[in-house]
C-alpha cells in the first residue's frame, strides 16, 4: 500500500470515528392520571358555648371557669368564692358529614375574646379531639373554654364569635 492510500485509509477510519451515531429520535411511554371524588365536607353548629350565669367572687382570688368540651359540664376552679347561678350553660357541638370513613381536622383559634362594653374576658378554647373521621352519616365534636374571673372582674353580659373549621386529612 502507497503512502497516499494509506494516510486515506486513516483519514476515512477517523472520520467513521467522529461522525455522530445514528441515535433513535423519539421515545414514547405512557403513564396513568387519577383522582379520587369525594362527598364536600359540612359542618354544622348544634349548639353554642354557652358559660351560663357566673357569681363573681367577692374576694380578689382568681378562680376559673371551665365548660367542659367533651361533657358540657360547668366547673369553677382556684381559690376564689366564684359560683353558677341558675342558666342555660354547655359545650358548643357539631356536626360534620362528607365522605365515609374520611379522616378530617378541626382547627378553632386557641383563645377568643368576648366583650361587654368595653370590658374583655379572654376564653381559652378547647375541643374534644384535633382530628375525627366521618362514620356512616357524620362525625360529632364539641368545644369547651375557659377564662379567669375575679371580684374585680366588671359585670356584663360577654359575647364573642369564632370560627371551626374542618378540612380533609
Amino acid at each position: 500500500m502507497n503512502r497516499i492510500q494509506k494516510i486515506a485509509l486513516a483519514a476515512a477510519a477517523m472520520a467513521a470515528l467522529a461522525s455522530p451515531a445514528f441515535a433513535q429520535s423519539s421515545v414514547v411511554t405512557s403513564t396513568t392520571a387519577s383522582t379520587t371524588i369525594v362527598a364536600p365536607l359540612a359542618v354544622t353548629k348544634n349548639t353554642e358555648l354557652r358559660f351560663g350565669v357566673v357569681v363573681k367572687p367577692t374576694a380578689a382570688n382568681d378562680n376559673v371557669v371551665l365548660i367542659n368540651a367533651s361533657t358540657g359540664a360547668q366547673s369553677v376552679t382556684g381559690a376564689g368564692t366564684a359560683t353558677f347561678a341558675a342558666g342555660d350553660s354547655g359545650a358548643a357541638t357539631f356536626s360534620v358529614s362528607g365522605e365515609s370513613a374520611r379522616t378530617f381536622s378541626i382547627s378553632t383559634p386557641a383563645t377568643v375574646t368576648m366583650v361587654s362594653g368595653g370590658n374583655n374576658l379572654v376564653v381559652t378554647l378547647t375541643k374534644t379531639a384535633a382530628v375525627g373521621t366521618i362514620g356512616q352519616a357524620s362525625a360529632n365534636f364539641g368545644v369547651g373554654g375557659s377564662f379567669p374571673i375575679t371580684s374585680t372582674t366588671v359585670a356584663g353580659a360577654y359575647t364573642a364569635n369564632f370560627d371551626v373549621t374542618v378540612a380533609y386529612n
